[in-house]
């Protein structure tokens, strides 16, 4: 129920263990745990196996882990500060302690796709910018493009939402903004350049 951060100690933690089936096996109750290199120390352990009505006691219990002081401090940072190149770390250490990473995925998908994005908005800038001198109407073209950036990000950050509550497909939720900007862009340019 509470943590020193100076040394990463953990107060009154419940430590549930479940087997390979997914069975519950035992639960450890301490007043006390440290997180130290590779492993968590429990101090003062009270231990209630499956299936047995009696607990027993003991000094100390070692868990070993994968998870480290960075790798705990960085989590809960926020994502924009994150590395590129460190997210599929991150990601996999959420995953293996058994946290959601969807946000994380989806987060990471998108920075993939941003150069598509980038080269998507190029593409709609084009169809309301090139337009023959003699043609009026420039005000008309700057709303329009206005209003296409508003449902373009909106359209981005509705996606991604959906995609980090796993309601559709990560892929499609970090991939789709891009891809239809792209097409967008690529059939209204080829029918302004046909007319």
């Amino acid at each position: 129920s509470g943590i020193k951060q100076a040394d990463w100690t953990l107060e009154n933690v419940m430590f549930l263990q479940f087997d390979a089936d997914n069975n519950f096996t035992r639960r450890m109750d301490a007043p006390r745990a440290q997180l130290d290199f590779g492993r968590w120390i429990f101090s003062d352990v009270t231990i209630h196996e499956a299936g047995e009505s009696t607990s027993r006691k003991e000094e100390q219990v070692i868990i070993p882990t994968a998870l480290t002081i960075q790798e705990i401090e960085d989590s809960f940072s926020s994502i924009d500060t994150m590395s590129f190149w460190n997210l599929p770390r991150y990601i996999a250490t959420l995953e293996a302690t058994g946290f959601d990473a969807s946000r994380l995925k989806v987060y990471y998908q998108s920075l993939w796709a941003q150069p598509f994005m980038l080269a998507a908005m190029v593409l709609l800038a084009a169809t309301v910018s090139l337009r023959p001198p003699r043609q009026r109407g420039a005000f008309m073209l700057i709303a329009i493009g206005v209003f296409i950036g508003f449902i373009v990000f909106f359209l981005s950050s509705f996606l991604q939402a959906l995609g980090a509550s796993r309601q559709i497909p990560i892929p499609l939720a970090a991939w789709s903004p891009a891809l239809i900007c792209l097409l967008l862009g690529l059939s209204v340019l080829m029918n302004l350049e046909d007319g």
